[in-house]
């Protein structure tokens, strides 16, 4: 749900390099404790060394190549070579494997007494390396999937309403760097960078005579384009994924207010989502910088004077509080994104 951002090919390596104490069972193995080693992901012959312990402790960042001691150079091509791990006296060489065709390595070089089982111990474990790398990359690239069609979900409607794609990407970083500081976990923030932008989904629902109606809206239409927010809930509601329920929650409760006068459903003060109160001030601040059809944009001052007076009743008074805090970094993300 990065949430938290996903292990690299660098977090993998620590984890491969402490394989020595992960691994379990038979007593020789305890022998990897007192052993150097280095973890090596690359898909060339030649691979960078990105987590290393024991004498090879400072060798990180260099060419495995020119930090490893000589006599395990031959070690290392074989099992480049044949694609396996290899195991002697003193050494191990296991070979990790992912589905992309990339051969990494896990060099031990010190005293080991391996049994035939040890080996084959050790051997399963760098496969289920390997199988673990792999999913961490699928599930990236789904992750990342589903935010792309979440940012083009955001873009179409914004595009309906004459609008600009680059409001929901503000929206979602103003709205990621308040659930920072409001002290919400790096998965709970970035599962809402992602959320946020689909808060106004429901207006794909909204005629376009009203959507995009230059004056003020009669009570009728007002009326019509409030239910964008249950239009958008009803299209969320049902589909699984820890983001969609959070954009679920977001486009129903982004138009509650504080102090219970928004809408649907009239909820007050923390019976709104936490997720609601944050992109609900990060998307008026928005609104109100920007120019729309039915208004010009308005001066940054005058829009900072209204979100303090409307402290406590429009937003939560804590939200407000992040918001001034991080007020420098927010408006380095409007800049940036500018229409």
């Amino acid at each position: 749900m990065p949430a938290s951002p996903l292990p690299d090919r660098a977090a993998l390596a620590m984890s491969a390099g402490s394989a020595t104490h992960a691994v379990r069972g038979p007593a020789s193995l305890a022998g990897f404790a007192r052993a150097s080693g280095i973890a090596s992901l690359s898909g060339e012959r030649v691979g960078a060394i990105v987590a290393a312990t024991g004498r090879y402790a400072g060798a990180t960042g260099r060419e495995l190549r020119d930090a490893v001691d000589a006599r395990l150079l031959p070690a290392i091509d074989q099992a480049l070579d044949e694609g396996r791990s290899i195991a002697g006296s003193d050494h191990f060489v296991g070979v990790v494997r992912t589905r992309n065709g990339d051969i990494n390595l896990l060099v031990i070089d010190g005293p080991i007494d391996l049994s035939a089982a040890d080996e084959t111990l050790v051997e399963l474990f760098c496969r289920n390396v390997g199988i673990a790398y792999d999913n961490l990359l699928l599930r990236d690239e789904m992750e990342q999937t589903q935010r792309e069609i979440v940012y083009r979900l955001g873009d179409l409607v914004e595009t309906r309403s004459n609008e600009t794609g680059n409001h929901v990407r503000r929206v979602a970083e103003i709205s990621y760097l308040l659930a920072l500081e409001l002290g919400l976990s790096d998965h709970e923030a970035e599962v809402l960078r992602i959320a946020s932008p689909m808060h106004d989904i429901g207006k794909i629902g909204i005629p376009d005579e009203i959507l995009n109606k230059p004056g003020k809206l009669d009570p009728e239409e007002w009326a019509c384009m409030q239910t964008h927010v249950t239009i958008g809930w009803n299209m969320t509601k049902d589909v699984k994924p820890e983001v969609w329920q959070a954009a679920a929650t977001v486009a129903l409760e982004h138009h509650e207010r504080w102090d219970g006068s928004g809408y649907p459903q009239r909820l007050a003060g923390e019976e709104i989502h936490i997720m609601g109160r944050i992109t609900a001030l990060a998307d008026v601040f928005d609104a109100l910088i920007s120019r729309r059809i039915y208004k010009p944009a308005w001066p940054i001052d005058q829009v900072l004077a209204y979100i303090r007076d409307e402290r406590g009743r429009h937003f939560d008074p804590a939200v407000v509080d992040a918001f001034f805090a991080r007020f420098e970094d927010i408006d380095r993300i409007r800049l940036k994104y500018a229409d």
